[in-house]
């Protein structure tokens, strides 16, 4: 609006012994395994495999691994969630509303 931009971010965590392949995995990887991208999907209208490609290749990541410790990351997890706004994160994010997480569910199957 106005020549300026909103940036928006999207908060992932994931239990792998490879986070780099998995996180490439959902970048690259088929919809079908990846929430992430289902849910780029359903936003879109559009589950074409090369248009959310392409929108999630123009997208800044950074991550961060962490040695497996499950119940920390979980920790992890869910203060970084509590401390943001991720409407895109809806397992146990308090500040996303039913209608919303209804809607994600609903539509990115």
């Amino acid at each position: 609006v106005n020549g300026k931009t909103q940036d928006y971010y999207a908060l992932y965590f994931g239990k792998s012994s490879d986070g780099h392949r998995r996180f490439y995995n959902h970048i690259r990887g088929p919809q079908s395994h990846s929430t992430l991208r289902r849910t780029i999907a359903a936003l879109l209208g559009n589950d074409d495999e090369d248009t959310i490609s392409a929108i999630l290749m123009e997208c800044c990541y950074e991550w961060v691994e962490f040695a497996n410790d499950p119940e920390l990351i979980d920790s992890i997890e869910m203060m970084a969630i509590a401390m943001g706004s991720y409407p895109l994160n809806i397992d146990g994010n308090q500040g996303v509303s039913s209608d919303w997480k209804q809607h994600l569910k609903n539509n990115r199957k």
